[in-house]
Formats: C-alpha cells, sequence, structure tokens
C-alpha cells in the first residue's frame, strides 16, 4: 500500500471537480462507520430494529440526544456504540464508548458511564434539544453536530469550514474520501501544540468543494477493539497519525487510534490540487 504525501497549491475549489450540490438540507443524507470500510448505521428506528439494535430507553428520551437504542447483543469492546432516535424515529445522536481510562485532560469529553468501571461516553448531537425527542419529521441527519450536549463539556464543531477557520479552529491535512481534517487544540489555538492531552479527540472533516462538514472522527492513545475485530481503525504510529495535520507534525503519542463517521457520500471528497493531502491510503 503506498502513501505519497502531495504539495500544491491550495484552492478551493479544483477544475478537475464539479461542485457538488446537496440533495438534503442539514449536515447529511447517511451515517456511515470505520474509514474505508463505511459501514452503513441505520438512520430510522425501522432500519435499526432491522439491522441488530434495541431499543433500550425503557420509553425516556433524553433531551439532548434522544430515544437510546443499543446492539441487540449488547454494548462490548467489539460494538461500542450508541445511537439515538428522535420521536420521529430519525437518528439525533451517536454515542462512543471508551474502554480504559482516556487522557486526565480530556476527560471532561469521555463522561464515565453510569454503572460501569473503567468504561466512558463521548456524545455526539445531530439535533438541538428542541428536535432530539420531537415526533416532528426534520432534516435526514440533523443540522449540527455537538458533542456532549447540554454537559459542562457541551462542545460546538462547526458545520462549514469557513466557520471552522473563524472559530481559531486550525486547517489539516485532506485524505481522499474524507475530506481536509481540522483540529482545536483546547490551550494553544489556533496555534497546533501537537499533544494529544491538548487536542480535542474530535477532529471534524470538510469537503474542499462544497465547504460543508462531510463527517469526522473520534481519537484516542489508548488502543480500542480495531477492525475486524471491533469497529475502530488504527492503530497509528505518530507519522502516520501526521497525515491528519499537514507538515511541520510531530504528534507526541506513540499510537493513535480513529474512529471516523462520514455523513455525506464519501466518493464526494476530492482532494487533487489541494496542498498537503493523502492519496492511495
Amino acid at each position: 500500500m503506498r502513501k505519497k504525501k502531495k504539495q500544491g497549491t491550495d484552492i478551493s475549489t479544483p477544475a478537475t471537480f464539479l461542485i457538488f450540490v446537496q440533495s438534503f438540507t442539514g449536515i447529511g443524507d447517511r451515517l456511515l462507520r470505520t474509514y474505508n470500510l463505511f459501514h452503513s448505521l441505520p438512520i430510522t428506528t425501522a432500519k435499526a430494529s432491522q439491522e441488530g439494535f434495541s431499543d433500550t430507553s425503557n420509553g425516556f428520551c433524553d433531551q439532548n440526544l434522544g430515544y437510546r437504542w443499543a446492539p441487540t447483543n449488547g454494548i462490548t469492546k467489539e460494538n461500542p456504540i450508541f445511537l439515538y432516535y428522535s420521536g420521529s424515529g430519525q437518528i439525533s445522536s451517536v454515542g462512543i464508548l471508551h474502554f480504559g481510562p482516556p487522557p486526565a485532560s480530556l476527560l471532561p469529553y469521555w463522561a464515565p458511564l453510569n454503572g460501569t468501571s473503567g468504561v466512558y461516553l463521548m456524545t455526539v448531537s445531530f439535533r438541538s434539544p428542541t428536535q432530539a425527542c420531537s415526533s416532528l419529521p426534520g432534516e435526514i441527519l440533523g443540522n449540527q453536530v455537538v458533542i456532549n450536549q447540554g454537559s459542562n463539556s457541551n462542545f460546538y464543531v462547526p458545520i462549514t469550514r469557513s466557520d471552522a477557520l473563524n472559530t481559531q479552529w486550525s486547517p489539516g491535512g485532506c485524505i481522499q474520501k474524507m475530506g481536509q481534517h481540522y483540529i482545536f487544540d483546547l490551550i494553544n489555538h489556533p496555534t497546533l501544540s501537537h499533544k494529544v492531552e491538548n487536542t480535542l479527540p474530535l477532529y471534524p472533516t470538510y469537503n474542499i468543494q462544497t465547504d460543508k462538514i462531510s463527517g469526522f472522527l473520534v481519537s484516542t492513545p489508548n488502543v480500542q477493539n480495531i477492525e475486524p475485530f471491533g469497529v475502530w481503525e488504527g492503530p497509528f504510529i505518530s507519522d502516520l497519525w501526521c497525515y491528519s495535520f499537514c507538515p511541520p507534525c510531530s504528534w507526541d503519542a506513540t499510537f493513535t487510534g480513529s474512529l471516523h463517521f462520514m455523513l455525506t457520500d464519501p466518493n464526494l471528497n476530492h482532494c487533487t490540487g489541494f496542498s498537503c493531502f493523502l492519496e492511495n491510503l
């Protein structure tokens, strides 16, 4: 497998590709997990009940998340994803479990899961508190990306590349089928320290033709169960992880794992003509 870092002119709309015109409103039209495998996750309760998920909410709807569904066989290290749905049966949030303690400085973003020991939860909400439990249909996925909505670590993720720049996120590398990564240094923003304990453990990716969010990855320096024994990707040595950044990069974690979620068609995310991009991943 050959990896090649390209250098070129940073342009927002390479002439070799047509601008993609969205046929949906909101942040996306699908939910896929794990880069390059792109397993589809059910975005309606009707699909969820057919694809190995069960309603575990006991009729309770969390206004920041929705009704919680879990794998029918239970949450495990191999399958650590909760899905949450609105009252209309549409996907409203996703929850990712982390087994073992993350870096102490990142604990606000990984909350201990009630009733467990050594298991931590990050949630990402696609709908606002007024929509998460609503029985009225909304956008296919929602219209926002918010980490741990309603908590003390509530963190809004920009849904356009322009907004990311305007809110002191740092531009990173572009990878085919992902888009351009953006990184938020919790201490030195918009400057990057390349220290895992200073870096928000969620990186959004953007389509460089449309400027809109294409997906996001969740990261950890603690090795989790990777494909085919789980859903995570990696673990990546620091030199490989640096493809998420633009040079120079001096990422300080020995290994880093990631879990990508794509919100739009990965085949629409092109990087040709963009400075600092990776092809043939």
